[in-house]
């Protein structure tokens, strides 16, 4: 077994024990209705290349897009065992586009969106799918470059949309799954993996991106 199939199993079995800790508390109701907060960290992955840089040929120098951390906050209210609606804020801190020597642009996001999640109750753990869609406000930003000969590893702008600074709020789409475990009657673990999609453009791109979090939220 793999170093990482390792880390998995143990995980997994962690989930499993606190799971039937929960489940063996007398009437932890994890599929009553009412009101809920959580809070959750994690990694916003950019699904986009910013097209609009490049380094001029016959260079063409490596870039790489740099993953994000994130922050996220959810309040909602569990309505049936098997549904809740939610609003959702997410804040992801800036991704980069780079070379070897340099940033070329950067860019962050803020994703509000009202959310549905439809559970399977099982117990103390609650394997979920959630849809949304808001408003998503984003900012892509970067200095305006000449290309040198010299510099192999720069990067330039190869249009009028980079450049500068640009923000704009866009439709933003949500949608993804998840694994909710009760810990205690009110405290619960999740984990969660979503694609946020935002189908206008800003300096004429787009930007998807996938997040995974892990974080705690509280049912009163």
């Amino acid at each position: 077994m793999t170093k990482r199939a390792r880390f998995v199993a143990m995980g997994v079995a962690l989930l499993a024990l606190v799971a039937g800790s929960a489940a063996a508390e007398d009437e932890i109701e994890s599929g009553r209705s009412g009101p809920y907060l959580g809070v959750s960290a994690g990694v916003a992955i950019p699904n986009f290349n910013f097209r609009h840089f490049s380094t001029p040929p016959p260079f063409q120098a490596r870039t790489s897009e740099e993953v994000s951390p994130e922050l996220m906050a959810r309040a909602g209210w569990r309505v049936l065992p098997h549904v809740a609606i939610e609003a959702q804020y997410q804040w992801v801190r800036e991704w980069e586009l780079k070379t070897k020597r340099e940033v070329c642009a950067k860019a962050d996001a803020q994703v509000y969106t009202g959310n549905v999640r439809l559970f399977a109750p099982f117990e103390a753990i609650h394997p979920y799918v959630v849809g949304g869609a808001g408003m998503g406000r984003f900012k892509a930003r970067s200095r305006r470059v000449r290309f040198d000969v010299s510099g192999i590893n720069n990067c330039v702008p190869t249009s009028e949309f980079a450049g500068g600074t640009e923000e704009d709020w866009e439709f933003t789409v949500r949608l993804g799954g998840g694994l909710e475990v009760y810990i205690t009657r009110h405290v619960t673990f999740n984990l969660e993996a979503s694609t946020i999609y935002a189908p206008d453009k800003v300096w004429d791109e787009e930007f998807p991106f996938v997040s995974i979090s892990g974080g705690l939220g509280y049912r009163f």
